[in-house]
């Protein structure tokens, strides 16, 4: 018989408790449920009134990915153990993204030489055209004879069936124009021609007209900066700024970079890196999409190359592992200790005081002045990275306390585009990225930006079609289908949930 000790002990379960603590308020907290006009919930009220727009019936499957985690690749540090991690991240189901590009490329020339020879042997059946084409006019021929014996016979008929044809003609005419006004309310609406020329004027000369315009006196607190619809309206391309777009038909991608990342569909997540034999980390993971600009960019050995905006500092980590260029200049004018930290952990023994092909700088990017010194511009420029912006508070440029900041970006944007432009080399190329989808930090900086150079130097500059290059991507990344007047836009789509990015590449020319 069991005692009641036993009996009670044995009723005893075991709970094992957790507590999590928030800096502020947790999210479950009823303030934060009630707050509802938080920053990340006004960014994707904006981006629904803007984007939906763009995307049209895509911009549901956009705005999901948005809100779900990105996806990563994983950059092999060529400082650490290359052939162990390579082989690691192979084992893991990952792929090389260069050997992708490489094997679409190819595939992508073949069925252009296949192309070429259908056409080359649609040309040997010349001869068989040119019989058609006899048969063809062999059949003209007889019709128009058949044409002329109807007019011949027409000439010959009697003038009272003429005019018999003729009153028929004029009652059909008048059943058209009775079945005319026959039509429904809106199909008679549809077909009616408006009178465009009535006005409304005013009675007497000291009164106004409706058509009369009569502007505002004042905006209180909105002097200094403009509304959205105005920057939207201000920022669309036109036709008065005068450049060249020249096609480019290939990345080339250095055989020293190695990116790794998962196929499409496949959401599998690399596991922490881990220190090698030097001390430094095997491996980098950055959003996929920051690969692409650096890839634009298109390293060559020996370039001097500056990236204006480097923090967090995974695109100049990018362009290093290429091992072509002479000397990387990684400038922030805020992050400066951040760059250095992340660079100490990648780079053997590093010092950015001693080291001679990475130099980390903190200036305002529209102060750098070092003109015919560097052969490759990287502006990442500062925007409202909206996949942040929708999933995060802190920080958020949608936060009603930073609504000046937010409308002033875009003319920040395109001050460090247009120096950038000046700063560049002869035969350089400026590669412009931001992570946002807003038409008028990608597109719209773009055109004001070569309206500026058109209209205050001499530069000439020519903007690169990448549609070609980018075609063997399109098997890692999903480029919307938009339609875009000058760069390119990597969008959100879950099976490859990269970006946003928008990017654009110049070359000057002179």
């Amino acid at each position: 018989m069991l005692s009641q000790r036993s009996i009670i002990s044995s009723r005893i379960y075991r709970c094992d408790v957790c507590v999590k603590r928030y800096k502020n308020r947790s999210p479950e907290h009823w303030a934060n449920k009630l707050r509802k006009t938080n920053p990340a919930n006004l960014a994707l009220k904006h981006f629904d009134e803007t984007y939906q727009k763009m995307f049209k019936h895509e911009w549901p499957s956009v705005r999901l990915a948005l809100l779900t985690q990105n996806k990563y690749v994983a950059l092999v540090n060529n400082f650490g153990d290359v052939e162990q991690t390579m082989e690691q991240l192979e084992n893991l189901g990952a792929l090389n993204v260069r050997q992708v590009y490489d094997i679409h490329r190819e595939k992508l020339k073949e069925k252009e030489e296949n192309k070429k020879k259908s056409t080359s042997s649609s040309t040997t059946n010349k001869e068989y055209k040119e019989s058609l084409m006899k048969m063809t006019q062999n059949i003209e021929d007889i019709e128009d004879t058949g044409q002329d014996t109807k007019n011949e016979i027409r000439r010959g008929r009697p003038k009272e069936e003429e005019e018999d044809e003729e009153e028929d003609s004029v009652a059909s005419s008048e059943r058209a124009g009775y079945s005319y006004r026959n039509q429904s309310l809106q199909a008679s609406m549809d077909s009616a021609e408006l009178d465009k020329d009535r006005m409304v004027s005013p009675r007497d000369t000291a009164s106004t007209g409706l058509q009369d315009f009569i502007p505002a006196t004042q905006l209180k607190g909105m002097d200094e900066f403009l509304t959205d619809a105005e920057l939207m309206e201000s920022y669309r391309p036109s036709d008065e700024v005068d450049f060249k777009t020249v096609p480019e038909m290939e990345l080339h991608i250095s055989p020293y970079l190695q990116a790794y990342t998962f196929p499409i569909g496949d959401i599998s997540e690399f596991p922490a890196p881990r220190r090698g034999v030097t001390g430094v980390f095997n491996y980098y993971c950055m959003d996929g999409a920051s690969l692409v600009p650096v890839l634009a960019l298109n390293v060559q050995p020996y370039d001097t190359v500056l990236d204006m905006c480097a923090a967090p500092g995974g695109k100049s980590l990018v362009a290093l592992q290429t091992l072509y260029p002479d000397l990387i200049v990684a400038n922030d004018m805020e992050r400066s200790k951040r760059l250095i930290n992340m660079f100490s952990q990648f780079i053997y023994d590093f010092n950015p005081r001693t080291d001679k092909r990475l130099q980390i700088t903190n200036r305002n990017g529209v102060a750098i002045t070092e003109e015919n010194t560097y052969d490759k511009i990287l502006v990442d420029v500062p925007c409202t990275n909206d996949r942040l912006s929708a999933t995060d508070d802190f920080n958020n440029l949608f936060n009603p306390m930073k609504l000046k900041q937010r409308l002033t970006l875009p003319e920040t944007q395109a001050d460090l585009l247009t120096q950038a432009l000046k700063l560049v080399k002869v035969g350089g190329s400026v590669v412009y990225s931001t992570c946002s989808l807003s038409p008028i930090q990608n597109d719209g900086v773009v055109h004001m930006t070569m309206k500026r150079i058109w209209e205050e130097t001499k530069c000439e500059i020519e903007i690169k079609d990448l549609s070609e290059a980018i075609k063997p991507l399109r098997s890692i990344y999903s480029f919307a289908n938009i339609k875009m007047s000058y760069g390119h836009l990597i969008k959100p789509y879950l099976p490859a949930n990269f970006g946003p990015m928008y990017f654009c590449k110049f070359d000057k020319v002179s």
